[in-house]
């Protein structure tokens, strides 16, 4: 199970990179830009409660679910020293099941992109729509494509201190859009002896046309894409979406399809799963031409 061995150094290797009060105070704006009707707030893959509890110290009713039983517990050991009070839930959020309703959800730190199924995800995000109220705002992060391919990549990353050393490796999959990371732990415990533990952790990447499509899917609205931790919108990830389809049709034939133009991708409309995954994004990224003014007579 991810997390397992990541549950007890999760915050110390987080707070190297991540200001979980910023991340707060952001997702919180959103929730406030977004006219968000009430104070109950579910955090979906919540964590060790970093979050949490900085959005509990802004106000708001916090309630969290992870699937991880190890995270759930150092959540719990955090809320208890600050003497604040959430509700927690271990579950998979592709099953989620709540006996609440929620003004607000929120998924932070690339939570989704660990639903490599298209299902999954689907399913995690109607039953995400089934927990909220009318008019309930869902906020969430992803890593992109261009982070999964080209910034973790096929690189490895080390951490070290005292107590932790970690070594990270990266295998990304252009054919699946898959980050496989492999994790090796080397956790001090007593008498200076580190114990060696292992997760591989798996994430996917989907373009925002495929999030688009989803969200429309499961009872969503979709009203605004950001740039992290900014309010500059995203209209289109033009260079991204590009990228996608170049790999998505890697393995297809290719043509000219008039004397004197580039080679191009043939799409082959017999196949419907790729022409269901490829429309979409050349919906979003692709320019029509303006229609032509008609000349007068005068001209």
């Amino acid at each position: 199970m991810a997390y397992e061995s990541l549950a007890k150094v999760y915050d110390k290797i987080m707070r190297e990179d991540v200001d979980y009060g910023e991340w707060a105070r952001y997702t919180d704006s959103l929730f406030c830009e977004s006219d968000i009707r009430g104070n109950k707030i579910l955090d979906l893959g919540c964590g060790t409660g970093g979050i949490t509890l900085e959005m509990s110290k802004l106000g708001r009713e916090m309630s969290g679910v992870d699937i991880s039983e190890e995270m759930i517990a150092e959540a719990k050991k955090k809320f208890a020293a600050e003497n604040i009070d959430v509700k927690l839930y271990q579950q998979d959020i592709s099953a989620l099941t709540v006996e609440e309703k929620f003004h607000g959800a929120m998924a932070t730190f690339d939570t989704f992109n660990y639903l490599c199924d298209r299902a999954k995800l689907l399913n995690a995000l109607k039953n995400i729509h089934a927990a909220l109220e009318v008019g309930g705002v869902l906020v969430f992060d992803y890593n992109t494509r261009f982070k999964l391919a080209d910034i973790l990549g096929d690189n490895t990353y080390t951490y070290y201190s005292d107590e932790t050393v970690y070594i990270w490796e990266n295998e990304y999959n252009p054919n699946t859009q898959i980050c496989k990371m492999q994790l090796t732990f080397f956790l001090r415990e007593q008498d200076d002896l580190y114990v060696r533990r292992e997760e591989i952790h798996r994430q996917r990447a989907y373009s925002l046309a495929q999030w688009k499509k989803l969200l429309k899917e499961s009872g969503f609205t979709f009203l605004h894409a950001y740039d992290q931790l900014s309010t500059e919108k995203v209209i289109k990830e033009s260079f991204e979406e590009k990228i996608f389809v170049t790999e998505i049709l890697a393995d297809a034939e290719c043509g000219f399809p008039y004397d004197g133009a580039k080679e191009c991708y043939i799409l082959d409309i017999e196949n419907r799963t790729l022409v269901a995954e490829v429309i979409p994004i050349l919906v979003e990224i692709t320019s029509l031409p303006k229609p032509k003014k008609k000349k007068t007579a005068e001209e």
